[in-house]
């Protein structure tokens, strides 16, 4: 069937591909007059006699006949001419001046769940990622779900830079030579203050010690559900993207050194981005903002990711793929600290010479790295060329890291704070980090394996952060795929309190019944060191701990 394309100006382009004949929606710029709601990218009369060919053959004489004297017709008319699923396409409306994230919702997009909107994780790193195996077990824990067809699945709307700010600040004109930049001088010279975090590493702020309990010779394990499973997955045998490509609710994209690549089984094996950013030896420079934005490029491709989450090397998850899922896609702002902020750290590492007449130190913002961007503000990181270049510039780890400028901490949650979008962001990060001292501290606190346990996710939860309410309302959202099997957990849990959850913004996510942790609760950990792969496998597994295991 030759292709035919339709423009739903309001929220999604719907496109029929002519050789697999696999329809999919690509979300676009609500239009704010609505004047318009579907154009033919084409003229029609050129069209005219395909489709009621192609009518004709679908035995819809009905449908056929409105399309020939109506263009305009709803494009749900048209997805049964040209298979698009149980999607009903309708209008969604921006209200200006709203909250953050509003939208009036009497007409959506109503999705069909294989079509449901993703998460992209985006991981940052130098080299292997050495706990695959806790990642494994939660992409399989997420392919064993589907989203329950009784869910309003629905997309966000999609507010274009321009639309969302008004107007963009002027491009300033970037330098025409590489070493033009201080920040890359720095970087190759082979970086500013690598014996300091080789110090840290050895010596400094670090999780507690203890000895390593090590198994005596000719102790029988108990081969348990848990042990079992630990096994498995710490081999890896299985085809890693297999795994990836059995769930539908996650996008995986990674920044690795240029020339790295995974094995062929593992689960990141051909997820590295074209022309990844060299971080080695950019700690504290712009390479790390740059990687970030590669990967936003990449990731926003794909018209599914709603989210997109930056991801370190050490991070484990610390909550089911149902609770990552519903928090990120359930939550319309930015998961960032754009908000203002007096601390001193913050203000003692502004540069004079950033001031323009477009940001000045009252835009100055300081958030942790690893955050989640809705796709419209990752629509204006890729837009914006006024606060991109005064931070590659002038922000850089010279000498003192206290007094140091950190690109990757301060130039997203700056440039949304100078475009006024503070109020749509969360003042928050996504993963958990522990700072020994958080006045004197330059360096994380890294978890050993002697206190990586159960206990320790626990408490990353802390009180207001307890995962067991929000877990049993996924099933609001969720059923177990077939043919997996039956759990004494939280999806036989009886099905009766999927009422709307009361949010000043709701989404689609809370409509279902979804029960959402606060916004300030962190949905992964870092730092972990590789060395503690097996017991924060464990940890991830057990139903005291993350509960991945298919028993919890």
């Amino acid at each position: 069937m030759p292709a035919a394309e339709l423009v739903v100006t309001s929220a999604a382009v719907v496109k029929q591909d002519a050789n697999s004949g696999n329809a999919w929606g690509q979300k676009s710029a609500p239009n704010p007059s609505f004047s318009s709601f579907v154009t033919m990218h084409s003229p029609w009369a050129a069209k005219r006699g395909l489709i009621c060919a192609v009518c004709m053959l679908a035995a819809n004489f009905a449908i056929c006949g409105l399309w020939l004297t109506d263009p305009t017709t709803l494009v749900t008319k048209a997805s049964n001419i040209f298979s698009l699923g149980t999607a009903e396409t309708r209008k969604l409306t921006h209200v200006k001046g709203g909250n953050a994230g509003a939208y009036e919702t009497k007409n959506v997009e109503f999705r069909p769940a294989h079509d449901a909107p993703k998460v992209a994780l985006m991981f940052l790193t130098i080299g292997n990622l050495p706990h695959e195996p806790s990642w494994r077990a939660f992409f399989e824990a997420a392919g064993r779900l589907e989203l329950d067809p009784r869910s309003p699945v629905t997309s966000a709307p999609v507010v274009q830079p321009k639309e969302l700010v008004g107007k963009l600040k002027p491009p300033i004109k970037p330098f025409q030579k590489r070493e033009d930049y201080e920040t890359y001088r720095i970087q190759d010279a082979g970086g500013y203050h690598r014996r300091l975090l080789s110090e840290l590493e050895e010596e400094g702020e670090e999780g507690g010690e203890g000895p390593v309990q090590e198994e005596k010779e000719g102790t029988a394990v108990e081969e348990n559900p848990l042990s079992q499973e630990m096994k498995r997955l710490l081999k890896g045998e299985e085809n890693g993207g297999d795994i990836r490509r059995a769930q539908s609710l996650f996008s995986l994209y990674v920044n690795a050194p240029p020339g790295f690549e995974f094995p062929s089984h593992s689960l990141f094996y051909g997820t590295i981005i074209p022309n990844p950013v060299n971080v080695i030896n950019g700690y504290g420079q712009w390479v790390t903002v740059q990687s970030q934005i590669a990967m936003i490029r990449e990731a926003l491709k794909d018209p599914r990711n709603e989210k997109f989450a930056l991801l370190s090397e050490s991070c484990i998850p610390i909550h089911s793929p149902e609770i990552v899922y519903g928090q990120l896609i359930g939550e319309p702002r930015s998961e960032i600290d754009a908000c203002p902020s007096q601390k001193t750290m913050v203000n003692t590492r502004f540069n004079k010479r950033m001031v323009t007449d477009n940001f000045t130190k009252a835009d100055w913002r300081k958030s942790p790295q690893w955050t989640a961007l809705n796709r419209d503000h990752s629509l204006l990181v890729m837009e914006d060329q006024h606060v991109k270049e005064i931070f590659k510039r002038h922000c850089f780890r010279r000498k003192s890291p206290r007094r140091g400028c950190t690109p990757n901490e301060h130039y997203i949650p700056s440039m949304l704070g100078s475009y006024g979008l503070d109020n749509q962001t969360t003042c928050s990060g996504v993963t958990y980090t522990e700072w020994p001292n958080a006045k004197t501290s330059t360096h994380p606190r890294t978890f050993k394996p002697p206190i990586v346990n159960a206990k320790l996710i626990r408490g990353f939860h802390g009180k207001t952060c307890n995962p067991a309410q929000a877990r049993s309302s996924t099933q609001c959202l969720f059923k177990r795929k077939p043919g997996v099997e039956n759990q004494e957990g939280h999806f036989n849990v009886n099905v009766t309190m999927c009422d709307p959850t009361e949010q000043e913004n709701p989404t689609w996510v809370t409509k279902s019944g979804y029960q959402p942790l606060p916004a300030r609760c962190s949905l992964f950990a870092r730092k972990f060191k590789k060395e503690s792969v097996t017991q924060a496998l464990e940890a991830v597994l057990s139903c005291d701990g993350v509960g991945l295991g298919h028993w919890c």
